[in-house]
């Protein structure tokens, strides 16, 4: 080989093109090739070492910004806690862990939510902040990472035992700590860095972020369910015999409603209609509502009016829209001839069917300024009467189930 094809194989070297030369040769030229090509293997070595770093970099961060996209879509505290340590065990490629928040009025932490493998627990536990290993990450805001956990200790989560790695993050609210992510054990055995560290802090400010949307949320919604009771009391005031009517009819409606499996946003709306389902009466004459008597035809026909009257009162409510069905046939008959429509069968919504029998059996089983209470027993024994004709069947049994599974009033 000649020094002129050795300089022509040298020139053909690229980053895309790093591999030996294969030329046959002698003496120093042959020496001079044995070294180029080590340093080219060694070059090529940490090239393809650098291209997968990259990579994993790459796939890591495109990971926490879906994952970030994902925690940042719900409200709900549950669900926002069990993405969030999926999430994070999926990321930080960690057996186990829990996420732990600081409640104030106790001055504790409590254990939210725990992962063990594929398995998420429900905790229900609280821990002394006064245990060294937490008060530092409380207090001092500082994160803690450690490869050597031989006299490591159970933190509350039920998880401490064999642990070779925990990672444990402080959760910075907008003003305070607000609690603490805590993480065990890496699935390929590899010992924690300060990267492992710096990225899976990226996740946790985001959680942090979502969490307090979240707690703010439940804030704002709780104050709308209050706001509902107290205008659904107020339309009970104007009748003593019905006081509290509209909170028990929205209690029996919402346990139907949970033997349903309905959706956290269906059981929501179910509780609102049914609290607010006798609303249209708020224009009644009182001598209407308090009649001990009998009612005329014509007084009848003020009463039946009230369903259509409530509607009209939330129409223009946009966030209200869903409940109106629950609140504007709940006086439908499953046989028809109900009043407002004279819906029948499955024409009728389910929202209004768990109403229609939730709101009969308080009725019945409270004293009206024209009747005393009929009692629990007589009341059910209606209510199975009327499946079919008056009640759906489905929502009957599944309402006598929970009386006689409670063995007591409901």
């Amino acid at each position: 080989m000649s020094i002129k094809e050795l300089i022509n194989a040298i020139n053909s070297i690229s980053p895309d093109n790093i591999k030996p030369i294969e030329m046959q040769s002698e003496g120093e030229i042959e020496e001079l090739i044995d070294a180029l090509n080590r340093l080219l293997i060694a070059l090529q070595k940490k090239t393809t070492e650098a291209t997968k770093n990259l990579e994993d970099k790459n796939f890591t961060f495109y990971a926490i910004n879906y994952a970030t996209k994902l925690i940042g879509s719900t409200l709900e505290m549950k669900e926002l806690l069990d993405i969030a340590i999926n999430m994070l065990l999926e990321i930080a490629e960690m057996e186990k862990g829990s996420i732990m928040l600081v409640n104030k009025d106790i001055s504790e932490l409590m254990v939210e939510v725990i992962k063990d493998f594929d398995e998420i627990k429900d905790p229900s536990k609280k821990i002394d902040t006064h245990e060294e290993f937490l008060t530092r990450i409380i207090k001092e805001g500082k994160p803690f990472f450690s490869n050597e956990t031989e006299k490591f200790q159970d933190l509350g989560d039920g998880l401490g035992a064999n642990v070779k790695s925990v990672l444990s993050i402080p959760l910075m609210g907008k003003e305070e700590i607000i609690g603490v992510v805590n993480l065990y054990n890496h699935l390929t055995n590899k010992e924690l860095t300060h990267d492992d560290l710096n990225i899976i802090s990226i996740l946790t400010s985001q959680i942090a972020v979502s969490i307090e949307n979240a707690r703010l949320f439940s804030q704002i919604k709780q104050f709308f369910f209050n706001t509902v009771k107290a205008l659904a009391s107020t339309i009970d005031a104007k009748d003593p015999y019905t006081y509290g009517h509209s909170e028990r009819v929205a209690q029996y409606s919402l346990a139907i409603a949970e033997e349903l499996g309905c959706s956290l946003k269906e059981k929501e709306d179910i509780q609102l209609a049914a609290m607010l389902h006798d609303i249209g009466k708020i224009g009644l004459p009182d001598e209407i509502l308090h009649k001990p008597s009998g009612l005329t035809d014509e007084e009848f026909e003020e009463i039946k009016r009230h369903p259509l009257k409530g509607s009209k009162i939330l129409e223009h409510i946009k966030e209200l829209t869903a409940i109106i069905p629950g609140m504007r046939h709940h006086h439908e008959r499953f046989e028809g001839g109900g009043y407002p429509d004279k819906l029948k069968g499955e024409d009728i919504p389910l929202i209004a069917k768990i109403i229609s029998v939730a709101d009969a059996y308080d009725a019945m089983t409270s004293d009206r300024s024209y009747r005393t209470s009929l009692g629990s027993d007589e009341a059910i024994k209606r209510i199975k009467d009327c499946a079919g004709t008056q009640f759906d069947p489905k929502i009957v049994n599944i309402f006598v189930n929970l009386f006689e599974k409670d063995n007591r009033e409901l």
